[in-house]
Formats: C-alpha cells, structure tokens, sequence
C-alpha cells in the first residue's frame, strides 16, 4: 500500500492506494473473465501473413487485435479461434474511437510485435509475432 499526501492550504489530504492482485484465472471486477491467448501460429512472417490465435474467451464477432501500437477490429472468433492478416499499416486503437484520435498510422516494419485480443471483458495476455 502506498500513500500520498496533497497539500492544500493547512489541510492534509491522504489519498491510499490499494493494489489489487487479480488471480491467473483473469476475472474482471465485474466477474466476466477476459479471454487468454494459447498460441499464435505461425510466430514468424511478412507483411499479409495469415496468422491463427487459439484461445479461449474470445467474443463471437468483435474482437480486436492488438499488433504492437496498432488496432485490427470487428474480428469474429469461433470455437476459440480467431485470425487476422499482418498488415502494412499499424491504425491506432484511438482512431475507431468517437471522437477519433489524429494519430498518423506507421508502416510495419520488420521486428517483434506483441499481440494481444482485446474484448468487452478486458485484454489477453500478450504473445510475440516477429515481422521479417
């Protein structure tokens, strides 16, 4: 726990912070559990590759896809498979927001990217995908 003193006039303010350790089975506040990726295949590829996530508490029409700094959305899951397509561009996740972020997309370059499923519950843990 850590604490924090704010100052104002002759008055003291204590403000407590209280870290939370949510367990490795991933439930949210509101007990809706946040989906968990198993495995990306391939690991590895170019611009365009196809690549397959298996996991489990994927939404059935709109996930989305974290692929380093850049958002893919409205991806549909089945049977705790979804797939996305790697791809030239990294959108930000703030430009599908309302009112839209004026962030420039970037070009995806060769390197590792961390990929991660985003739904109404929360956000995966996070796997490697390396561009080449």
């Amino acid at each position: 726990m850590s604490k924090k003193v704010i100052i104002f006039g002759a008055t003291a303010i204590v403000v407590i912070a209280i870290a939370i350790v949510v367990s490795k089975s991933a439930w949210t506040a509101s007990g809706a559990a946040v989906p968990h990726i198993q495995s990306i295949s391939p690991t590895s590829g170019q611009i365009g590759t196809v690549v397959t996530v298996q996991g489990t508490r994927f939404d059935s029409k709109n996930n989305t896809v974290l692929f380093g700094s850049g958002a893919i959305v409205n991806i549909p899951a089945q049977n705790g498979t979804l797939t996305f397509t790697v791809p030239a561009m990294l959108d930000p996740l703030c430009i599908y927001s309302r009112p839209s972020c004026k962030l420039p997309s970037q070009p995806t370059l060769p390197g590792s990217y961390s990929v991660s499923v985003m739904t109404k519950n929360g956000t995966s843990n996070a796997v490697t995908f390396t561009v080449f």
